[in-house]
């Protein structure tokens, strides 16, 4: 079932990606887009590419770094994930909470991976 997820989330993160570059930013230096803004939105979708890895890791039980870097992007994507869910409440975007509740799973596996996880196959850090 988590190599089913996986697949679901590679799928939704690329499609995250694609309407980010195509469609909210396809102008973006044409437009007054604050550049504070627009580096937020990348440096998140870095991280959330980043922490792909750490799922991989997670479902194929395979071993990528530290794993203080794991529990450090794990508060990030933490930290983003309930200020995204606030702002949302805020809004009453329930579009977008819908779409938090996706990544619960994501979130759980994240978290076993970097703080549960010590028996892994492959050690890529000597």
């Amino acid at each position: 079932m988590w190599k089913i997820y996986f697949w679901l989330i590679l799928g939704l993160h690329f499609l995250a990606i694609g309407i980010f570059i195509f469609v909210e930013h396809v102008d973006f230096f044409e437009t007054d887009i604050s550049f504070l803004s627009a580096t937020y939105d990348v440096l998140i979708i870095l991280i959330s590419i980043f922490s792909l890895l750490g799922l991989y890791g997670y479902v194929f039980n395979k071993k990528f770094l530290s794993k203080e870097i794991w529990k450090f992007l794990f508060l990030l994507i933490l930290i983003d994930s309930v200020g995204e869910l606030l702002y949302s409440l805020l809004e009453k975007d329930y579009f977008t909470m819908g779409g938090l509740a996706i990544f619960i799973p994501y979130f759980y596996a994240l978290y076993r991976y970097a703080y549960k996880n010590p028996d892994l196959k492959v050690s890529l850090d000597r």
